[in-house]
């Protein structure tokens, strides 16, 4: 079986569903002399980027995704 990755890189401008906000990341923190790490904080609405759509999403007998066998994808 070939597995083609179609995965988006989420960045500033990635395109999201209409009306919900823009993704974000923010660095909270960098490395330097005072910091051993970076940390930051990623806004982002559901719809942004790769990503599959549980049933429960547009059918309200749905299933959730944690209820979704993989097979599918």
């Amino acid at each position: 079986m070939t597995i083609y990755d179609i995965s988006q890189v989420l960045r500033a401008g990635i395109p999201v569903w209409p009306g919900e906000p823009a993704f974000a990341l923010d660095r909270n923190a960098t490395i330097g002399p005072d910091c051993p790490v970076n940390v930051g904080a990623m806004h982002i609405p559901l719809h942004a980027g790769t990503h599959a759509d549980a049933p429960l999403h547009y059918d309200p007998h749905g299933l959730a995704s944690a209820d979704c066998p993989l097979d599918a994808y």
